[in-house]
């Protein structure tokens, strides 16, 4: 399949954004005289490429409220009932997924280059309006009292 050019794509956005959404055609999309280009993807396919992409959030109960923890991305979020600890577990972790996603220095991180993967499942998780279920399908329960470094430890060890 041959790319098209970023005019072509400019002038056909809703046909070109049909094919790769509705119709699931992988589109290429380049400019001329410019190396490199963008690959137009629709969201099933993203999550096809993705395969095995799970997130695992320790929940713990404390004095006072709720925590959740996500390893993958090293996202620590509390609230007084465990909706407000989910709900804020899901604006840290759009916060995260915005800043990776829009800071090149902040994603060649060494400590932040691994979670690629885990972050565009989540873009598209929440693109596609499944950010909480995808986000909380696999929740752990904290063994101890479930201070910060306590939930990290049980996140890390499983």
């Amino acid at each position: 399949m041959k790319a098209i050019q970023v005019s072509e794509a400019r002038a056909r956005l809703g046909a070109v954004w049909n094919a790769a959404v509705y119709e699931r055609e992988i589109r290429g999309i380049v400019k001329k005289g410019a190396r490199g280009g963008a690959l137009l993807l629709g969201s099933k396919d993203v999550v096809e490429l993705l395969p095995g992409i799970a997130f695992h959030p320790v929940y713990g109960e404390h004095d006072g409220g709720v925590s959740l923890w996500l390893a993958e991305f090293s996202v620590y979020a509390e609230g007084d009932t465990r909706e407000e600890a989910e709900e804020s577990l899901l604006e840290e972790v759009r916060d995260y997924v915005e800043m990776y996603l829009g800071d090149l220095a902040f994603r060649q991180a060494p400590n932040r280059r691994p979670h690629f993967r885990h972050v565009v499942a989540a873009y598209v998780a929440d693109l596609d309006g499944r950010l909480r279920e995808t986000l909380l399908a696999h929740v752990q329960q904290a063994k101890d009292e479930p201070t910060a470094s306590a939930v990290r430890d049980l996140a890390t060890t499983g």
